[in-house]
């Protein structure tokens, strides 16, 4: 029975309540930018990113029952017995989060940091001696888990990293085995490419279940230091293999990578040799591992071979090396593409400087600069830039002025800004004259929009206008990019006489029910009109057209009525106490 695995997410939200291992106690969970936690979900599994005084782990819990607690117990403690330097810390920790009102177990492994193999391999392509160095390290690799009778199961591009010191660490530990579970049940039969096809038919854990893996992955990176150009025929960042597929395991020498490496070294052929030998047994546990073939050592004189090899070297060829602007603003960014073939090494240069170290064979000055041979960049420009790819031949000697190269210039300007734009009066009255001036800098062209009409202008002018009615304007300006547009909209408010049509005092009529009295006025083309008093405070009356007095004394009355250019008084209105209760009998004697 699967488990939620939101309920898994939220008891790892809230650790400090949730989480078990007395290991891990104050451990935090590393989150996204959304503030959810960073999270890989698999078939079975889910696991997090944690920290705890200073490391990281990944902390694995199951969202679909796996019955394997047994089995990861010994592999956690085989491991960490042994602490070789290719596998982290790794421990099973059974009920070690609570999930929900649930104890479930968990596992957590040391966080291992580098590149995994194929992006490793793609990044340092054309560096023969780095590739090498990997191919070594990855022998006495083998060598080691052979001595410590301990089998991966999956070794494959996917489980194996390489860190910046080209260290070797392997990753995913469900398919280990160790002498104590020798011939239980698999669960995982690897990658196929990187196994030998008996393999998925044995189901058994075994020792030896590496022996065919390690064969594969190192006689690729070996063709690949001889021939980079195989990366590119075998589409390698794009597929799920690494050079051979399950179908060349069939018929392996008529297939046509094993046409390709027969073009190679001795050792490569040595290598085909063996492979050969694997793939025509029909059992892969009786295979011996390359390590007893002392004929595939690297001994000083086989890698002079393979770093001195040469495939009929085509000269460099650069495919493309475009940017995606050409002229941009202070500020903006560009995105740089190149691709290049039959290079060993890719120089993306910016300044003369540079330039001059590259021309001048001074490539350690500029070795923050390499490149990989495909890939993109974004740059934030602040001045106009010459970009120049330059390429080194793969067979390239101390002293050898043959490359290839292609510059792109990208011309950057300052942005537009408007230093000023307004009227000499944003109020005017009926026919006024007002004076427009305007003033942009950094604009290739500048346009003023009003009433659905565009005018082109200078970038600093003065004009007079004579205006009917409100009238809006919008300086539009645009950049030297010729796509950024800085705009502003102003009004000019054109305002008409203020008039007061009418204001009077009106009585209540007492047969309705009405015994208060009333002002009551009109106004015509006023933004404002106040109701003022020589006993009372001014009350601001704009937006309703009579007020209900009621005055303790005898008090005058009167209104002003005004907008921005214009301001009116009304009459005066005088009302008494005695004026109201007069109308009031008035009234009830009418009556």
């Amino acid at each position: 029975m699967a488990f939620n695995m939101q309920n898994i997410i939220t008891s790892v939200k809230n650790l400090e309540k949730f989480l078990k291992v007395p290991e891990l106690q104050g451990a935090v969970a590393i989150k996204k930018a959304n503030g959810q936690p960073f999270c890989y979900t698999g078939g079975f599994n889910m696991v997090f990113k944690l920290e705890h005084q200073g490391r990281k782990w990944a902390f694995r819990v199951w969202h679909t029952p796996y019955g394997e607690k047994e089995r990861f117990q010994a592999i956690s403690n085989y491991l960490n017995s042994k602490k070789l330097p290719y596998f982290g810390e790794f421990f099973y920790d059974p009920k070690g989060l609570l999930v929900n009102g649930v104890l479930h177990d968990t596992i957590r492994m040391e966080w291992v940091d580098g590149q995994l193999l194929k992006d490793y391999i793609k990044e340092n392509l054309y560096d023969k001696e780095k590739l090498l160095d990997f191919a070594e390290k990855f022998l006495q690799m083998v060598k080691t888990l052979h001595r410590n009778k301990i089998s991966h199961g999956d070794l494959q591009h996917g489980n194996i990293l390489i860190d910046s010191n080209n260290n070797i660490s392997l990753i995913d530990y469900d398919s280990v085995c160790v002498p104590e579970m020798e011939g239980q049940e698999e669960v995982v039969s690897g990658l196929k490419g990187y196994q030998h096809p008996s393999r998925f038919e044995s189901k058994k854990s075994s020792l030896v279940t590496d022996y065919f893996s390690e064969l594969i992955i190192y006689l690729s990176v070996l063709a690949i230091i001889e021939n980079p150009d195989l990366w590119e025929k075998y589409r390698l960042e794009e597929s799920e293999y690494l050079l051979f597929s399950e179908n060349d395991f069939l018929n392996l020498k008529s297939s046509e990578i094993y046409k390709d490496l027969q073009n190679l070294s001795p050792m490569i052929k040595d290598l085909l040799f063996v492979l050969d030998v694997y793939v025509r047994n029909t059992n892969y546990l009786t295979i011996r591992p390359i390590d007893e073939y002392s004929f595939l050592e690297l001994n000083q004189k086989v890698k002079n071979e393979i770093l001195s090899f040469e495939l009929n070297t085509p000269r460099p060829v650069m495919i493309q090396f475009l940017t995606s602007k050409i002229v941009v603003l202070e500020g903006d960014e560009i995105e740089l593409n190149w691709k290049v073939k039959n290079a060993s090494k890719v120089y993306l240069l910016e300044n003369e400087q540079e330039i001059n170290a590259f021309k001048n064979n001074d490539l350690e000055s500029i070795s923050e600069k390499i490149v990989p041979s495909r890939g993109g960049v974004r740059k934030k420009m602040s001045k106009t830039t010459l970009f120049s790819l330059y390429c080194i031949p793969i067979q390239y000697f101390e002293g050898q002025k043959e490359n290839s190269h292609k510059a792109i210039e990208v011309d950057v300007y300052p942005r537009p800004e408007i230093i000023d734009f307004e009227p000499n009066k944003f109020d005017i009255t009926y026919g006024e004259t007002v004076d427009l001036a305007w003033d942009i800098k950094n604009a290739m062209k500048v346009y003023i929009w009003s009433g659905g009409v565009c005018n082109t202008v200078k970038n600093r002018d003065e004009i007079k206008i004579n205006l009917a009615r409100n009238t809006k304007y919008k300086l539009e300006a645009i950049a030297f990019d010729n796509e950024t547009k800085l705009e502003k909209e102003i009004e000019i408010a054109v305002h008409h006489k203020v008039q007061i049509i009418d204001f009077e005092l009106i009585y209540g009529d007492v047969s309705k029910g009405e015994t208060r009295m009333k002002l009551r006025w009109n106004v015509m083309n006023a933004s404002e009109v106040i109701l003022k008093s020589d006993k009372e405070l001014d009350q601001n009356v704009s937006t309703v057209k009579e007020i209900v007095i009621n005055p303790t004394k005898k008090t005058k009355y009167w209104i002003e009525a005004k907008n921005k250019c214009f301001t009116i008084e009304s009459h005066k209105i005088s009302v008494d106490k005695q004026t109201s209760i007069v109308q009031k009998m008035t009234n009830f004697f009418i009556k």
